[in-house]
């Protein structure tokens, strides 16, 4: 799921499919509000979506759903359930996240100054395979950590990034320990 978790990408068949099914450009929240993604609609009718600092080119393959296949060979679609909601998932059995129309995409904020651990991560994030879609969630922690105030929140949504870690990776002890503490990854 890392930002997975999400990279979006459209199979463009033509605008007379994609007005068929209009998605508004902007960014999308998940319903956690966890993750983000910004889609932009291209003139050509396919979806520019950019997840993880990453941009992917998705095309559409039905009437209401865009797909892309990752570097990885993962087919990542998501389903236009109205214009302003989507539901993303990989092609792969696994479960999707619902998102829903936020805003404008907001400026992007400097983590190499405010949080250099997690920009420590994402500069190791290649590609979409299995050790960048950790590298991506690592990042995503150590910005979370950052950006949040301690406390149960904080370690709530820190659990749910090392669950999604130990998804992929299967070693013993945390990558990334200076993101992920002990105390949580243990759990």
């Amino acid at each position: 799921m890392k930002q997975i978790i999400l990279a979006l990408s459209l199979l463009a068949t033509g605008p007379q499919l994609l007005q068929a099914q209009k998605i508004t450009s902007g960014t999308y929240k998940s319903d956690n509000e966890l993750w983000s993604v910004s889609i932009e609609v291209k003139e050509n009718g396919d979806l520019s979506v950019m997840a993880g600092g990453k941009e992917e080119i998705y095309q559409q393959t039905g009437a209401k759903t865009f797909c892309s296949t990752a570097p990885n060979k993962i087919k990542f679609c998501f389903d236009v359930i109205s214009e302003i909601r989507i539901y993303a998932y990989p092609d792969d059995g696994r479960e999707g996240a619902y998102y829903n129309f936020a805003e404008a995409p907001a400026a992007p904020t400097d983590i190499d100054t405010d949080c250099p651990i997690s920009q420590k991560y994402m500069d190791k994030v290649d590609d979409l395979d299995d050790a960048g879609q950790v590298w991506a969630y690592c990042g995503y922690a150590a910005m979370l950590a950052c950006t949040s105030s301690p406390g149960e929140t904080l370690n709530t949504l820190l659990q749910q990034m090392a669950v999604n870690v130990k998804l992929i990776y299967k070693g013993a002890t945390c990558p990334c320990s200076d993101a992920i503490p002990a105390s949580i990854w243990n759990q």
